[in-house]
């Protein structure tokens, strides 16, 4: 899980499913994806399907991570799901400044003001992967399950940019 913290890539994508799974969603690597398609998770919860980018920068997270997975949302939607289905839920989680000491790392810092303002106009979710971490570990730790949930339930209910997990 310590890759939440200071990963990227492949290994960034493996812990982000894995926090995922400690919260009690079903998230694995997204496979059979048509060329078109660049998601690294596929996770489903409650009767939901979200769709997750994991972004590991040097830097902060700019407007073009963004609306990759928006774009990526959109293309999923009209190739993959049926006509019933619902639009799933795209979030990214961001893991920026990677390489810089956690405590000189800030949420707000994580994404640039435009990369929040097409996260706002697209309905794009964004979680800062140190507190991914902290809710995977809090869980982990205490195997409470009401507060998996809740911080699923923050996740879900969070439209656009920045996700508040609970505090519990």
């Amino acid at each position: 899980m310590r890759a939440l913290l200071f990963a990227k890539d492949k290994q960034l994508e493996d812990a982000v499913n894995m926090a995922f799974s400690i919260l009690g969603a079903e998230a694995k690597e997204y496979e059979n994806k048509p060329e078109a398609l660049q998601i690294d998770s596929y996770i489903k919860y409650n009767g939901s399907i979200l769709l997750g980018d994991a972004k590991g920068h040097d830097r902060w997270a700019t407007n073009s991570d963004i609306s990759q997975m928006s774009s990526n949302r959109n293309h999923f939607f009209n190739l993959v799901c049926g006509e019933n289905d619902d639009m799933p839920k795209g979030l990214v989680v961001v893991n920026s400044f990677r390489k810089e000491e956690l405590v000189n790392r800030k949420k707000q810092e994580c994404c640039t003001p435009k990369a929040l303002k097409v996260a706002e106009a697209d309905n794009i979710a964004i979680i800062w992967a140190p507190d991914l971490f902290e809710v995977a570990k809090k869980v982990t730790d205490t195997k409470n399950k009401n507060y998996a949930k809740s911080c699923m339930e923050a996740i879900l209910n969070t439209s656009s940019g920045l996700v508040d997990f609970p505090k519990k």
